[in-house]
């Protein structure tokens, strides 16, 4: 992987560096998108979830044990929950696209604190519904189409309770190469022998 690429390219010290780089990416990654799922589940109000710790938790177990089922189960739940988030995004788009206009993009002021902000970009692009109604959001989708088509409709559920999927198998995948990477380090002597 990364850590066996770099070796050659850079020498021992580089495959190591980027090697365990890599790993630390892949062991923060899932946190960070466990706590979005979490903000997603807590938007749909699904098993009147208030808190996300429970969720961070049971992703985690179901997930991990999924991987230690095999590889191969592993892959296609996540080519099934792939497939159903692009779903999601492509409604997303379609339903986004009569509701765009560049002049969103210009609502707010610039955060002058930020490098490179301007009033085109003053945060991050948001052209659908507003920079202004994502800025805060933990589920910028939904929060875009609330502020196009109002809150609680039936494509903002749709793709809110789908677009949870996109989530998910970014989370399988994770895990997955966060796992092939410790076994590459350690397949290369970077880790101990007891990690493979």
């Amino acid at each position: 992987m990364a850590g066996t690429a770099s070796r050659r390219a850079l020498g021992p010290w580089g495959g190591f560096l980027t090697g365990t780089a890599v790993l630390i990416e892949y062991a923060m990654a899932p946190a960070a998108i466990v706590v979005i799922i979490g903000g997603y589940i807590e938007s749909l109000d699904l098993f009147g979830i208030t808190s996300g710790w429970p969720v961070y938790l049971g992703f985690y177990a179901v997930f991990v044990g999924v991987h230690l089922l095999g590889v191969g189960e592993a892959l296609k739940v996540t080519f099934v929950i792939t497939a159903i988030a692009v779903i999601a995004l492509l409604v997303f788009v379609v339903t986004m696209i009569p509701e765009f206009s560049t002049s969103n993009l210009t609502e707010i002021k610039p955060d002058t604190a930020r490098a490179g902000a301007s009033e085109l970009l003053p945060f991050r692009l948001a052209g659908g519904g507003g920079a202004d109604a994502i800025k805060d959001s933990d589920n910028p989708l939904l929060a875009a189409i609330d502020a196009a088509k109002g809150k609680g409709s039936a494509v903002g559920s749709f793709v809110n309770s789908v677009g949870l999927a996109g989530l998910v198998a970014s989370f399988l995948s994770i895990i997955f190469a966060y796992s092939r990477q410790l076994f590459a380090l350690s397949r290369s002597g970077y880790l101990p022998a007891r990690c493979r």
